[in-house]
């Protein structure tokens, strides 16, 4: 069975528009505090340590996993990150909390 790695105050993000793609088919990538992933790659070995994940590729809504083009699986737990969640107040952008992918 393929690890499932959980990710805590968690964020969605895109890399900023290049003025052509549309804002919605730009790829998606998450950031956290993943103390097992840190533990294995981090050099310092510093559980704490926000990482950002490679593209987003596949979203489960029933189990709260998404899974990366590095096949990686992140299961989001807990609240999303307070910036996150002050952006997308500030934006009127409250579907982004539900994660949507096309």
């Amino acid at each position: 069975m393929e690890r499932i790695y959980s990710l805590t105050d968690w964020a969605l993000h895109s890399p900023p528009s290049d003025g052509y793609t549309a804002p919605e088919m730009l790829p998606k990538h998450l950031s956290g505090v993943c103390p097992d992933r840190a533990r294995q790659h981090d050099c310092n070995k510093d559980p704490s340590r926000r990482l950002q994940t490679s593209e987003i590729v596949h979203w489960d809504r029933d189990t709260n996993i998404a899974t990366t083009r590095t096949g990686t699986r992140y299961r989001l737990d807990g609240q999303p990150e307070a910036g996150y969640v002050a952006w997308c107040a500030k934006n009127g952008n409250n579907k982004a909390l539900r994660i949507v992918l096309c």
